[in-house]
């Protein structure tokens, strides 16, 4: 499933001038914060930090639909390479008997040469 972002995955900083950064917060070996927006204006900022949040909670809603789809995609992708598997078995049981078959037939053809051949050293 998708990982759902903590609400503080984007936050407003003030550095301490009038205009106010808008940051994403970067997760991995460390907490980093990236700035994505600047405004100067408290309420827009405001507004676009929930905008991304509300933005954010559509993202997963459309991706855990589509983790559920690839996860049956996955299950039928098992299920024919199985079967894939099974008739390869099959082929290659069938190509021993058509061998075998073309080593009796070569056998036969061999002694029916030699046959002739004493049938017309007795003639």
């Amino acid at each position: 499933m998708a990982k759902e972002l903590p609400e503080e995955f984007f936050t407003m900083l003030a550095p301490g001038t009038k205009k106010i950064s808008i940051c994403q917060r970067r997760l991995g070996t460390r907490d980093r914060m990236v700035q994505i927006a600047l405004c100067t204006n408290e309420t827009v900022a405001d507004h676009i930090v929930q905008g991304l949040h509300l933005r954010q909670k559509e993202v997963v809603k459309i991706d855990r639909p589509l983790e559920r789809e690839i996860e049956i995609l996955r299950a039928a992708s098992a299920r024919e390479r199985a079967r894939a598997d099974e008739l390869s078995g099959k082929l290659r049981d069938e190509q021993r008997t058509v061998g075998r078959l073309n080593e009796e037939l070569r056998r036969a053809h061999l002694e029916r040469d030699a046959a002739q051949a004493r049938a017309r050293e007795t003639a």
